[in-house]
């Protein structure tokens, strides 16, 4: 069965140790912002995709999502940076973007264009 998205919230709030419903809005766009980048992942070629809910280990695609949400929470202040240093505390994301690693799991679909065949005469 698909996550729904106050699941997904509510393990997302879990994750990061969050009470309350203060940051419920961010880490709602958080998660929308993750979706929309698992999704990416998953149909590279297809624009037209807005659900992963009916593939078949959606929960897994939905932990990522999770993920994803939370590397984005933790990175606010330092969106665009690859990395820091304050005093003598340095700080190295990687990429400015979610790092691909949170991605690895996840086998794109591939679609098959179909040709009609012209016969010659």
């Amino acid at each position: 069965m698909a996550m729904t998205d106050a699941e997904k919230l509510t393990n997302l709030k879990l994750l990061l140790n969050i009470t309350g419903d203060t940051e419920d809005p961010l880490l709602t766009l958080f998660l929308s912002i993750a979706k929309q980048k698992v999704l990416k992942k998953l149909y590279p070629f297809d624009k037209s995709k807005t659900s992963f809910d009916d593939e078949g280990d959606e929960t897994s695609l939905s932990n990522i999502q999770i993920r994803a949400a939370s590397f984005l929470y933790f990175k606010q202040g330092a969106e665009g940076e690859m990395g820091h240093t304050e005093g003598e505390v340095e700080r190295d994301y990687g990429s400015e973007d979610i790092p691909s690693v949170i991605f690895e799991d996840i086998t794109p679909y591939l679609g098959v264009r179909e040709y009609e065949l012209i016969e010659e005469k």
